[in-house]
């Protein structure tokens, strides 16, 4: 069994818990974790960027000039995306990013993360901080 130390405010070691060996000892996993991570920042991604097609466009509703007999090109709107200050052809529209990855998948990440941590020391558990209100600043002066 694994153990981790307690501390208080000041850093001193209060006493030891045991933690599980299958949390310490998960091997190597650079594939799940870089799944994890690329979910979570496509689920942040916001994905709200958009382009006006030619029906979006402001304008247009009529045929600029008869179908016969002008010489130029059939023409039915002057919105079409091939004129100036027509639409966009196939932008972008807003879409959801984010992807599904297996609850064991995300629970492994996790524990190869938490193992990691443990093998570098880089866990500190600490007893009570002592603080009235929530401040990161004060925690880690307690802490340090």
């Amino acid at each position: 069994m694994a153990g981790l130390s307690i501390v208080d405010k000041k850093g001193n070691e209060k006493e030891k818990i045991k933690i599980s060996d299958d949390l310490v000892k998960t091997g190597p996993g650079e594939e799940v974790i870089y799944q994890d991570i690329r979910r979570y920042l496509a689920q942040v991604r916001s994905g709200t960027h958009s382009t006006k097609g030619r029906s979006e466009v402001r304008g247009g509703g009529r045929k600029p000039w008869r179908q016969k007999g002008t010489g130029n090109a059939r023409a039915g709107t002057i919105r079409s995306p091939l004129w100036k200050g027509g639409g966009i052809i196939f932008g972008p529209k807003p879409r959801d990013y984010s992807f599904k990855l297996n609850k064991k998948v995300i629970r492994k990440s996790k524990a190869i993360a938490l193992s990691e941590k443990f093998k570098n020391k880089k866990i500190i558990v600490v007893d009570d901080l002592g603080l009235k209100k929530a401040s990161t600043k004060k925690a880690a002066i307690n802490i340090s």
